[in-house]
């Protein structure tokens, strides 16, 4: 999955939007595939001095969490789809 990212995220065909979705991506792959964490670091850290400062706030915002470490203490990234309707009837 990460070598995916690795081809198309560098790619010139790519958006600056498709960018910025490819980031948020990879940074909620780090729950799920710990064995590549270090490849998906170093993919979002690529993007910290990127010339769009949209795209560079969200690679130093997720590049800073994954140093922390902070996704797996607050779930971040966690998917929610767990919740069924009757938690939102009933809330």
């Amino acid at each position: 999955m990460v070598e995916i990212f690795e081809r198309l995220l560098p790619s010139p065909h790519m958006s600056i939007a498709s960018r910025e979705f490819g980031l948020t991506a990879l940074a909620k792959l780090v729950t799920r595939f710990e064995a590549s964490a270090e490849r998906i670091h170093a993919l979002i850290r690529q993007y910290t001095a990127h010339m769009n400062l949209e795209l560079q706030q969200r690679s130093v915002e997720y590049a800073r969490l994954l140093l922390k470490d902070e996704l797996k203490l607050v779930g971040i990234f966690i998917n929610i789809s767990n919740l069924n309707d009757t938690f939102y009837i009933n809330f």
